[in-house]
């Protein structure tokens, strides 16, 4: 697995997918049933994989049911609502 967790990150019921870095910053919450996905496939050929890290800064609040796709990163202080 290549998550990687800063001080204090929160982390409840999730699917994480992860070909490319997961990094968590300092005091990360995320609330329940989220997806973290950092890899997607061409679509003639899907055992050509690609993928990107997924980066939270420090300071993170994501609600529940929140898709984060690869190549995102969430800057520090942030909050984003239910998706």
């Amino acid at each position: 697995m290549k998550l990687k967790r800063g001080g204090r990150a929160l982390l409840s019921n999730a699917l994480i997918i992860d070909y490319a870095p997961v990094i968590f910053g300092e005091n990360v919450l995320i609330g329940k049933n989220y997806q973290i996905i950092t890899s997607w496939h061409d679509e003639n050929d899907i055992d050509i994989i690609y993928a990107k890290p997924v980066i939270f800064g420090d300071n993170v609040w994501l609600t529940t049911d929140i898709i984060v796709l690869s190549g995102v990163e969430i800057g520090s202080n942030t909050v984003i609502g239910a998706g």
